[in-house]
Formats: structure tokens, sequence, C-alpha cells
């Protein structure tokens, strides 16, 4: 009772931290990025994690510490998990005005990449991951306002990860 609704309460807060420039900011940016192939310019978001922390690639089976920017792209399971990575990203900003039951998946989210033998600093290093692709892909239409959007909601996003891979819980109310 008093735990669930302090989480709740928490993220509320977090959310309530977004304006509605920087929703209109996430939306439009986003829909400029996945307006062009949306894997391909994923691939920078995780490219980025690997030249970041090259130990990340060990979590992926499905990807080898010799595999290169190259042949990654052209490695399917690869693609498909940039893909997801994508997707989530695409169903947050789309759901921006209900997040609570985005953020509630996130921490499940969070969990299951626990296990996988994520840590915090690696999901914290995929935002860094996503603006450095937003930037490549959108130019000079990705603005310092873009970006402090960008980073207010990616924080918001991984603290409910970061919760899940603590074993914390969350509930709406």
């Amino acid at each position: 009772m008093g735990c669930g609704g302090s989480k709740t309460k928490n993220h509320k807060h977090l959310i309530g931290l977004l304006t509605e420039d920087d929703k209109h900011n996430l939306q439009h940016s986003w829909r400029h990025f996945t307006s062009q192939d949306v894997v391909e310019g994923g691939m920078n978001i995780f490219l980025y994690i690997f030249k970041k922390h090259p130990e990340v690639k060990q979590l992926f089976h499905f990807v080898g510490n010799g595999d290169t920017s190259e042949s990654l792209k052209s490695n399917h399971r690869f693609r498909s998990h940039v893909g997801l990575f994508c997707e989530t990203i695409s169903i947050a900003v789309e759901e921006i005005r209900g997040l609570e039951y985005v953020l509630i998946f996130l921490r499940d989210l969070g969990t299951k990449h626990n296990l996988y033998g994520a840590t915090p600093k690696y999901i914290q290093t995929a935002g860094e991951g996503i603006t450095h692709a937003l930037r490549k892909r959108l130019g000079n239409k990705f603005t310092s306002e873009v970006e402090s959007s960008w980073n207010k909601f990616y924080k918001i996003l991984a603290a409910s990860m970061i919760k899940g891979m603590q074993g914390d819980t969350m509930t709406i109310s």
C-alpha cells in the first residue's frame, strides 16, 4: 500500500517534469528518426554502446567480440534486437501521456536484463547512444532543446529499468 504508492508518486513526479514542449520535441524528433530505416539508425545506438563499453558485447550471445560494425549490419539477430529496442522507444514516445504503463513494462524488462548481466551503467549508456544516434540522423534539427527533452525522457525510462534490475516493484494507483 504505502510502498507501492510512493513509487508511483515517484514516477508521476518524474513524468511531471516533462513539459508540453518536451513531449512535442520527443514526438517530432522520433518521428523524423523513424521516417528513415529505423534499424539502420538504431544500430548507431548499439555501436555507440559497444564502442564505449566493449565488454557489453559479451552480453549478446549472438554478437562475437570480433564482430565489426560492418558485420553487425548483416547480423539478423542483432538487427532484430535493434528493431525491438527501437519499437520499445517508439511505444514510449507514442504513449507519452500514459507513460505509467510503459514504465511497468520497462521495470519488468529491467528485471530480465539483470538476468543477462546488464548493469545500470549500461542502461544509462544506452541513453547516450540514443542521443548520439538522434544527433547523427537529425543533424541541425537536433537542437539543445531536443537534446534536453531526450535526456529528461530517457532518465525516466532508465530509472524504471534500473528499479527492475534492483528488484523493486512498481504499481499504478
